[in-house]
């Protein structure tokens, strides 16, 4: 694994993770809300499982979080640091791209679609509008904040990185606003979605089910009983299903694979 450096438009500088794999595909993975590069672990995981299977994969930290540089979080800047992640791969050599998005991350993917992308994973995604106290619980320090400037700090306890991260108002009227059917339109590539029914999950899996119908041909979308937002205990479960989603959405054999 290479601890690397990349520009985004604007010409901030994310930080991310690069597996360097043997295949000529690559994949991104994006995270989500109040998270970073490893996902708690959830993405490193992910990370070294493809790359055992001969792919390239780059994690990174979205403006804001992670060990990348501060900034007031908005959907638009997170999409415009997926496109950056993008471009830093094809610039290493890789016009084949699978992308997979967790939470937030899954908006951003599907907003960061184009032709090169062949497959796209979506763990716990926001695929549609959502209220934003299904996601986070503010405090009445913070909503004044927001009330009063526009934007408020989430702490992160566990974030080995940053003690907070600074939530501006678009992105929480992002997440009740979405058009889905704009979002939807021009999606043409095999999608799989993972939910989970307990907590948070319960709405944006109802979110999800909208769209139903309207998946991309190859599409798929997997229900997980019992599972939270963090699919923690079912994670072996979802490795399983990300690993063989991505075997058959490439087109060539990985270098190693057993049945899983």
């Amino acid at each position: 694994m290479e601890k690397v450096t990349f520009t985004t438009a604007n010409q901030s500088k994310l930080i991310g993770y690069w597996y360097q794999g043997v295949n000529d595909t690559a994949v991104i993975l994006s995270h989500g809300f109040v998270s970073n590069k490893t996902s708690s672990n959830r993405f490193t995981r992910i990370a070294e499982r493809y790359n055992q299977l001969g792919f390239t994969v780059l994690t990174f930290d979205f403006g804001g979080c992670g060990e990348s540089p501060d900034a007031v979080i908005t959907l638009n800047q997170f999409i415009a640091d997926l496109e950056a992640a993008k471009r830093f791969t094809r610039s290493r050599g890789y016009q084949k791209l699978m992308l997979y998005g967790h939470s937030l991350g899954g908006l951003v993917t599907l907003n960061a679609l184009d032709d090169d992308v062949l497959a796209v994973v979506l763990t716990g995604p926001v695929t549609g509008s959502v209220p934003f106290k299904e996601i986070s619980q503010l405090d009445d320090e913070q909503k004044a904040s927001l009330e009063e400037k526009g934007f408020y700090y989430e702490i992160l306890p566990n974030d080995p990185w940053r003690e907070k991260m600074c939530v501006s108002q678009s992105l929480v009227d992002t997440f009740e606003n979405v058009n889905q059917d704009k979002l939807w339109r021009d999606v043409k590539m095999p999608v799989l979605i993972i939910h989970g029914t307990q907590a948070e999950e319960k709405v944006l899996k109802q979110s999800s089910e909208r769209v139903k119908d309207i998946l991309p041909e190859g599409s798929r979308m997997v229900i997980i009983e019992g599972a939270d937002h963090g699919f923690f205990e079912q994670f072996d479960d979802i490795e399983r299903m990300v690993v063989k989603w991505l075997i058959a959405h490439t087109r060539h054999n990985a270098r190693t694979f057993t049945t899983v």
